[in-house]
């Protein structure tokens, strides 16, 4: 075998190896990506049947004198589970950078912003998750004092557009989510 031949050779490795880890690595974010959807969907079935429960026996009540007393007691019923869902989700969400899953996570967020933004996107993370990430061309990561509990904030090249992927901001998404769902449901009541 000529060197030229070994050379050829061991690019083609290369290149085959690093085929089959970009195919491995979408797909398991996918996974992750279904894993996580399929959770939080469940999640938000499991409340909006139980609140859908509580405020069927709570309507099965007899109407009283006291019809003011027992519109309160429904309002604060009504908070107290949207309150207790909400309250869950946050836990799960609060140690998301604490999930053995979070680096991957955390790439695919990257991921996700240079896709958004283009190339040439500043990506800031927190100080302690720039070392879980890998290097990505054509995009500049940078820790940055503003992400305090996770996630990553992204910015176009030029500044026009801008990914907040936060895990404060994707609380007060699903908070916003499931106070939608809820008032839906006391709707059709």
């Amino acid at each position: 075998m000529t060197l030229e031949e070994i050379i050829n050779e061991i690019q083609k490795k290369k290149d085959l190896d690093l085929e089959n880890l970009s195919r491995k690595f979408q797909d398991d974010q996918l996974k992750l990506r279904l894993d996580a959807d399929r959770r939080i969907k469940k999640l938000l079935e499991d409340y909006e049947k139980k609140i859908a429960n509580e405020m069927s026996m709570l309507e099965r009540k007899e109407i009283s004198e006291a019809e003011l007393d027992s519109r309160t007691t429904v309002r604060k019923k009504y908070n107290d589970l949207m309150e207790t869902g909400l309250a869950r989700a946050i836990f799960y969400l609060e140690d998301l950078p604490q999930w053995k899953t979070y680096p991957e996570i955390l790439e695919s967020m990257v991921s996700m912003a240079k896709k958004r933004l283009g190339s040439g996107c500043t990506v800031k993370v927190s100080k302690t998750d720039l070392p879980k990430l890998s290097e990505h061309k054509g995009i500049s990561i940078v820790a940055s004092d503003e992400i305090a509990k996770g996630g990553l904030k992204a910015v176009s090249k030029d500044g026009f557009m801008e990914l907040d992927l936060t895990t404060d901001a994707i609380m007060a998404d699903m908070r916003e989510k499931l106070s939608v769902r809820i008032l839906e449901s006391i709707g059709e009541r």
